[in-house]
């Protein structure tokens, strides 16, 4: 018995003598050498998009090869001094410029060094930013007809150009879903508008394209034309913003009253609010007047649940009407990245371009380098809000907050609210005695 274990024992031993041997020797050293690739020679930016006063211009250019991109901004403009890169691509393990990286313009040029993967070749891109000659891609005047109302829009006064403008239409006249060009006068050469052209209106905004070439550069600027609704709360005027399917009023709400002239209560300080925790109340933050011009006031939940704060044909939002809202700028571009159709990073498409907390952070609501705020319309601002037990308000600037009309439980409901160093449009339960702003949407 013991004779036939051993031998049993010396066959396996044997087996696992000879299969390591095969393993060994299929594993040759010099040719798993051979298989790692030297580092690459090549200093190159393939492509880059960059944004100059909320324009994306890309070139494309010679990897290895020290290279020159011109812009041509419009008539009367001044170049930047800084562009914002919205995304790149470079040669192999290139390095020296990112998406969301700032690049310093000096004396209209901005210059890229770009490093190779092994670190001994660096080749300079630069963009050479020069100002148009009188006349190319520029609208100086533009008429459209709304129902039968004819807006002027001069994007040209003397010298001064602009690229964008807002129009308030009178109280009871809609947003229209197109409008007509009765005049435009373009400067010379350009292209992209023409009298009798129906231009739609999307998310409130016509926008327009105008081309033109001089000296072999082809130049295209954007044109937009924002119409928005207004309406009275009291002598109060507001103003309502298309965002889909939605009309939402673009400021928050300041009103004293309830729609059928009840005063609202109006604690002066954290002591009175606490006190007045179930019962519907207003203030401006930290209890100052004046707050409230450029940030509206802040109500408790009771006040909202009261159903009386909208004038009529207007309302307070539910969760599922913020949601709509939500889902449609995702889906609709307004993404901090635009090619980013399903996460919510819409924050800084809500947000104004002003009052909020600066920081560095990619994409956040209160980083306004590279990508523009409040291409929504939304006008958001960080207005804090009001804690239910009357202690120190949250800091302006930090965040805004806004109710909805679903009640979550006895004591919460829901709220969305934008904080700047988040990228995104929160959903929170908050207690109903805390002060938060309100928004209102169109029946």
């Amino acid at each position: 018995m013991f004779e036939i274990l051993k031998n049993k024992s010396g066959l396996m031993l044997g087996v696992f003598i000879g299969l390591m041997v095969l393993i060994l020797s299929s594993c040759d050293p010099k040719e798993e050498i051979g298989k790692l690739a030297p580092p690459n020679t090549v200093a190159g930016i393939k492509s880059i998009t960059v944004n100059v006063k909320f324009i994306d211009y890309t070139f494309t250019f010679l990897e290895g090869v020290d290279s020159v991109a011109t812009v041509t901004l419009p008539v009367g403009t001044t170049a930047p001094t800084s562009i914002g890169v919205k995304s790149v691509t470079m040669a192999d393990g290139a390095s020296g410029v990112m998406k969301g990286q700032v690049l310093t313009v000096s004396s209209g040029v901005a210059t890229i060094p770009v490093k190779s993967e092994d670190g001994k070749v660096t080749k300079n891109y630069k963009i050479n930013f020069v100002i148009a000659t009188s006349g190319v891609s520029n609208i100086q005047y533009l008429s459209m007809k709304v129902n039968t109302t004819d807006y002027v829009i001069r994007f040209k006064t003397g010298s001064t150009l602009k690229s964008d403008t807002t129009i308030n239409l009178p109280l009871g006249v809609s947003i229209p879903s197109t409008v007509k060009v009765n005049q435009v006068t373009l400067s010379t050469g350009s292209t992209g508008v023409v009298i009798g052209q129906e231009i739609p209106v999307v998310n409130s905004k016509v926008v327009l394209s105008v081309s033109s070439t001089s000296n072999s550069v082809s130049t295209t600027n954007i044109y937009t034309v924002t119409f928005l609704e207004t309406f009275l709360i009291g002598s109060t005027t507001y103003h309502g913003v298309k965002i889909g399917n939605q009309v939402w009023s673009v400021e928050n709400l300041r009103t004293t009253k309830l729609n059928d002239s009840t005063a609202i209560r109006n604690p002066k300080n954290g002591t009175e609010w606490k006190n007045m925790a179930d019962t519907a109340a207003f203030c401006a933050y930290n209890f100052t007047a004046t707050n409230a011009t450029t940030y509206g006031y802040l109500y408790n939940w009771h006040a909202v649940n009261s159903g009386k704060l909208a004038p009529a044909g207007w309302h307070i939002p539910t969760d599922e009407e913020w949601s709509a809202m939500q889902n449609w700028l995702i889906a609709n571009g307004f993404n901090y990245n635009s090619n980013d159709l399903t996460s919510n990073s819409i924050g800084k498409s809500m947000a104004f371009s002003t009052n909020w907390l600066a920081t560095t952070l990619d994409g956040a609501v209160g980083n306004t380098k590279v990508v523009q705020n409040n291409l929504s319309g939304f006008s958001a601002k960080g207005a804090g809000a009001q804690p239910y037990m009357g202690t120190t308000p949250t800091n302006l600037t930090y965040g805004a907050y806004w109710w909805t009309k679903t009640e979550t439980s006895s004591s919460t409901a829901s709220c969305r609210g934008l904080y700047y160093t988040y990228p995104n449009l929160l959903k929170l339960d908050s207690d109903k005695r805390t002060g938060y702003s309100i928004r209102l949407v169109k029946d």
